[in-house]
């Protein structure tokens, strides 16, 4: 496909078609549809001024025009394009990603979940705006182990480890979390983010190796690595209580 331009200067007076009905029709077509449009025009009047932002223009410039504002005004709509973009990326990832999301307040109450969320807890997102993340805590961990990845977070800014996760129908997940501090413009702390992938699947698979290794596989009974494990327990055990 051919690619597209960033911004569109387009001109009211035109023949054949004037500049309404072209910006119709990029609005009309899915590939130019989001293309921002400016209208460069001598009409002056407050109708037509007001029929070509109705009609989608971004902008809407009079002749006769100074370049430099021009030129200044029309970086700015592509800029502003871009950061629509990112932001459009962004709410994707965030929609489609198969990771939960969780993104708290400062006072760390949740504002917003995204459906893997939903998925992987079976919360929807009208049950937990506004409650603080703790709902889904565990008995796996006391409140010590939680402190200090809020003290982590604090001065680091973010915290990466394993941590059990209870769902609403209150069976236990292992689940790998990320949680990132989100600072504004004057370095204070806005939002939090918690990105966690179930890791349920891994722990089990792990856990079955570790029974191939320990176990025959055939009878499934305790194999003579495991015995020289527990032996070797034993023997560390009798020489500290100095018993045989």
């Amino acid at each position: 496909s051919r690619p597209q331009p960033d911004l569109i200067l387009l001109d009211i007076r035109m023949p054949d078609m004037d500049g309404y009905e072209v910006l119709r029709r990029l609005k009309a077509n899915p590939a130019t549809a989001e293309i921002p449009v400016v209208f460069v025009t001598a009409m002056a009047d407050e109708i037509n001024e007001r029929r070509g932002l109705d009609l989608g223009a971004v902008d809407y410039i009079i002749k006769p025009i100074t370049p430099d504002i021009v030129l200044l005004r029309v970086r700015n709509q592509i800029a502003l394009r871009a950061s629509v973009n990112k932001q459009r990326l962004a709410l994707k990832i965030f929609e489609h990603t198969t990771e939960s999301i969780i993104v708290t307040d400062a006072d760390q109450n949740i504002v917003d979940v995204n459906p893997a969320f939903t998925l992987q807890t079976g919360f929807s997102r009208e049950e937990v705006l506004g409650k603080n993340p703790r709902f889904l805590q565990s008995e796996k961990h006391d409140q010590a182990f939680y402190a200090a990845i809020w003290k982590t977070v604090q001065a680091n800014g973010y915290w990466h480890g394993e941590v059990w996760n209870r769902d609403k129908s209150g069976e236990l997940h292992p689940k790998l979390h990320s949680v990132v501090a989100i600072r504004d413009t004057k370095n204070e702390i806005s939002n939090y983010v918690d990105i966690s992938a179930d890791i349920t699947k891994i722990k089990q698979h792990q856990s079955r190796l570790k029974h191939l290794a320990l176990h025959d596989a055939l009878t499934g009974l305790p194999n003579r690595i495991l015995l020289a494990d527990r032996m070797k327990q034993a023997i560390a055990q009798a020489r500290r209580n100095r018993q045989l």
